[in-house]
């Protein structure tokens, strides 16, 4: 691991996370977590030693949990399939129910300590139902965060899974706020079809309509960023803060943010 620099921890690492990367030149220690042995090892041997991956769950506790295996095994969970969704819904077929299995889960904040992990630049979740059980894990360590891409839900796909309105509630309390949705997932039973309205999608000046299909909204990936970040609030920001997010957002690629950061995050 390297000194000094960014930190990334994914929680739902399977097929890896060096497509997201837009800069090598910018330093980074990289933490990837999945219950999945066997993917973490051969995710392991393909990348360098700034990259390492935990065969462990993350929750709000510690000790060991029932994994959910299915069909399709980036679709396992802590959480049970709805099986419902999966039966009446092709497009959802990939989490019927094939079998379950026993996995370590830890708090990140316990396993941070362990390892001398003392704040996270960038958090990723796709934990399939989860990711509030890991937020709550998180403790402090929540608030050092800069920047999160997390999966949310809108229905149960899941049993028991916390819907997107929990998930922003914490996230609100611990400074983070949504700044947009890269994904927007929607299904119709028995297929998707078109209707006669028309979607508005717009992003500053683009402001287009496209064919909206007839399915209900079910997940979507949300991206979140520290509140001092946002162009209007960049004034209370803490100049080590401004650094970090320079460097994190070069990394990701997110040009909208490195135009507004002042001159002194340089």
């Amino acid at each position: 691991m390297i000194d000094g620099c960014l930190n990334i921890v994914d929680v739902g690492c399977r097929w890896g996370f060096e497509e997201r990367i837009h800069s090598l030149n910018i330093p980074f220690n990289y933490w990837g977590f999945d219950p999945d042995k066997e993917e973490c090892a051969r995710l392991s041997a393909s990348l360098p030693s700034n990259y390492r991956f935990e065969p462990i769950c993350l929750g709000s506790r510690t000790g060991k949990c029932k994994v959910f295996i299915t069909k399709e095994p980036a679709c396992s969970s802590l959480y049970r399939p709805n099986e419902f969704y999966f039966e009446h819904y092709k497009q959802l077929s990939g989490m019927e129910l094939t079998g379950t299995s026993q996995a370590k889960v830890s708090r990140l904040d316990k396993w941070c300590k362990r390892n001398s992990l003392r704040h996270i630049d960038y958090l990723k979740l796709d934990s399939q139902g989860s990711e509030l059980s890991i937020l709550k894990g998180c403790g402090k360590l929540l608030k050092t965060v800069l920047a999160l891409d997390i999966e949310v839900q809108f229905n149960p796909l899941y049993l028991g899974a916390a819907p997107f309105w929990q998930v922003d509630k914490l996230l609100r309390k611990a400074g983070l706020v949504l700044y947009n949705f890269e994904t927007l997932c929607h299904y119709d039973t028995p297929s998707s079809r078109l209707t006669s309205k028309s979607l508005r999608v717009a992003f500053d000046q683009l402001d287009n309509q496209v064919p909206m299909g007839s399915g209900q909204l079910f997940w979507g990936d949300a991206f979140y960023v520290r509140e001092t970040l946002l162009p209007a609030n960049l004034c209370q920001a803490m100049p080590a803060d401004l650094v970090r997010a320079k460097n994190l957002f070069s990394l990701l690629g997110k040009q909208d943010f490195l135009s507004n950061l002042p001159p002194k995050a340089a």
